[in-house]
């Protein structure tokens, strides 16, 4: 007979391929888990299904979607921290030990200083928010105002060595923060006059820019009103000289007490007392109480008939002399007034005998 060679071959591999089936089938049971083997979670117990954030197909990338309620797990997703990563808050993306004080996150510049809740000052909008941070300064020695308001921090607060207190206990006066700007201040000079260090006198303490300040003149010898609010300190007080200077009005107003023609001051001798005439709001419109002691011009007959001093006083040389007759009353009109009146004389010093308040009785 003929040997059945491929029979034989068949008989002799059959050992062969009975191994190789075992080590197949042991390699698959080490690779697929069993129905009762447990995958461990990474994120820990504090998340549920893997749904509400992988894709089925994929783990990457992973999104947090509807069902998964942050807020119910003590901690709000709001502002910034909305749009923040899990692994920024969750390093090991185990979220079952996020720690929820604000400090576990965020550096603390302030040193322990202010506490560890930082929404006291801050929001989760940013940090920069400085909204609720001017509501936390009202409960502070120094409340803002101002500019004050827009200023950063770190103007105020600067850098200090460790140790060394940043926010508490800082001074409140004013030159803490403007020693520079009060010593370079040349329109006074500041520190020549020995104006007071306390800025808020003439800067006030709700100041948006240090222009306009305003003196409180109201306690010195000469109080401002009317045209002297508008003049600049330099006006009255040459040369940066504050001390001592001179309250009557003609150290500053000599110029205009000489160069007066109607009348003329000098001629006439008046005063140099400038307010017994003239109100600070302007030098026109000056009321000398005439109607007193003298002849009444402001009340009686002779109310808006006169519009100058010289319609009356005809020599600025001398206001003891003055006319009746030339240009207010005319002789015939005067005479065919006066007839039959015992010692009627046309003179200005027989009319003022008989009508001494200017009155026809």
């Amino acid at each position: 007979m003929t040997p059945d060679v491929p029979g034989l071959a068949a008989a002799a591999l059959r050992p062969l391929w009975r191994w190789l089936g075992v080590v197949v089938l042991v390699s698959v049971f080490r690779v697929l888990p069993s129905a009762a083997q447990v995958i461990e979670n990474p994120h820990g117990t504090a998340v549920g299904d893997c749904a509400a954030c992988h894709l089925p197909n994929a783990w990457r990338p992973a999104r947090i979607g509807k069902e998964f309620r942050h807020a119910e797990r003590s901690f709000p997703l709001e502002g910034a921290h909305a749009q923040t990563t899990c692994a920024a808050c969750h390093p090991s993306l185990n979220f079952s030990s996020a720690p929820t004080q604000c400090v576990a996150c965020h550096q603390d510049v302030h040193r322990g200083e202010l506490g560890i809740t930082c929404a006291r000052c801050h929001t989760t909008r940013s940090f920069l928010d400085q909204a609720r941070l001017v509501q936390r300064h009202e409960q502070t020695r120094f409340p803002l105002r101002g500019v004050h308001i827009s200023v950063a921090c770190e103007s105020c607060h600067p850098t200090t060595q460790p140790g060394q207190a940043q926010y508490l206990g800082r001074s409140t006066l004013c030159v803490a923060c403007h020693r520079t700007e009060y010593s370079s201040t040349t329109t006074p000079n500041h520190a020549t006059v020995g104006f007071a260090t306390d800025c808020a006198g003439c800067h006030g303490s709700a100041a948006v820019s240090w222009q306009g300040a305003v003196f409180n003149h109201s306690a010195t010898r000469l109080p401002l009103t009317g045209a002297h609010l508008a003049l600049a300190c330099p006006a009255c007080h040459r040369n940066n000289v504050f001390r001592g200077t001179p309250s009557a009005c003609v150290a500053c107003h000599q110029a205009d007490y000489s160069g007066t023609t109607n009348p003329s001051h000098t001629a006439a001798a008046f005063p140099t007392t400038c307010e017994s005439c003239h109100a600070t709001a302007s030098w026109a419109g000056a009321s000398f109480n005439h109607d007193g002691p003298y002849f009444p011009i402001y009340s009686g007959t002779h109310r808006n008939r006169w519009t100058a001093c010289s319609d009356c006083h005809l020599s600025s040389a001398s206001y003891g002399a003055f006319s009746c007759t030339v240009g207010c009353h005319p002789k015939a009109s005067t005479d065919s007034h006066h007839q039959g009146r015992s010692g009627y004389q046309y003179v200005s010093s027989a009319c003022y005998s008989c009508h001494p308040r200017g009155s026809a009785g």
